[in-house]
């Protein structure tokens, strides 16, 4: 396997340092060339890895590095969002697209991307969490596809039951990740205006209505 270079950054929580620098050092024995600088905490804030600017600024020099086409979300948690009215759209839009890997709260990130840039983001597992686990299933698919590069192509068959229970074939663009997140961006510029031709995939396990049906109605 050729070496690609990964980006690893810490736009929301702060995570697992030890895990994250486990991690780290599998995917380099895998021939992969990883980047990653730790946050610089927020004092007296400990939900976030550090300062919103901070995390901004990591993020926009991880999306426009030339020599990588994949940036990793370290964690999710919380936090993405505050990044959207600070990020640099028209800068953004001149660079060559990236992918961002991540889910949970990295969702805003992911979605908002895609609905002003067009860029494609991979919902999928991070190596500073603990779904991250070498070996599994998941965790390897996900590697196989890092270590291609971009672009690559992949077939998702999803099956649809009718009323009479024949299954039928679906297309249409793949958007979706943590609900709750998902919510607080209607109303938004970070959310497509119409869900037309979208398979909405969601994520959410034991969260409760209050979170899910929340709503957002204009830009912060």
């Amino acid at each position: 396997m050729h070496s690609v270079r990964l980006i690893i950054i810490e736009p929301a929580g702060t995570p697992d340092r030890n895990l994250l620098a486990k991690n780290i050092k599998d995917l380099e024995q895998r021939e992969f060339t990883v980047l990653h600088t730790p946050m610089r905490p927020e004092t007296g804030w400990v939900y976030a890895s550090g300062p919103a600017a901070d995390r901004n600024k990591a993020l926009s020099d991880a999306l426009g590095d030339d020599g990588s086409d994949f940036v990793l979300a370290a964690r999710g948690g919380y936090g993405a969002s505050d990044l959207l009215p600070l990020m640099d759209w028209d800068h953004l839009r001149t660079l060559r697209p990236k992918c961002l890997v991540g889910l949970s709260d990295i969702t805003a990130l992911q979605v908002a991307l895609f609905t002003r840039l067009g860029w494609r983001g991979l919902h999928a597992v991070m190596p500073g969490g603990s779904l991250w686990c070498p070996g599994s299933d998941y965790t390897e698919h996900l590697l196989g596809l890092l270590g291609h590069g971009l672009p690559w192509r992949e077939a998702l068959p999803i099956e649809a039951v009718t009323a009479d229970g024949e299954g039928r074939s679906v297309e249409g663009t793949l958007l979706g990740g943590c609900l709750a997140v998902l919510t607080s961006l209607i109303g938004t510029s970070y959310l497509p205006p119409s869900l037309d031709g979208i398979i909405l995939f969601i994520e959410d396990t034991n969260e409760n209505p209050g979170r899910k049906i929340r709503t957002k109605t204009r830009d912060d």
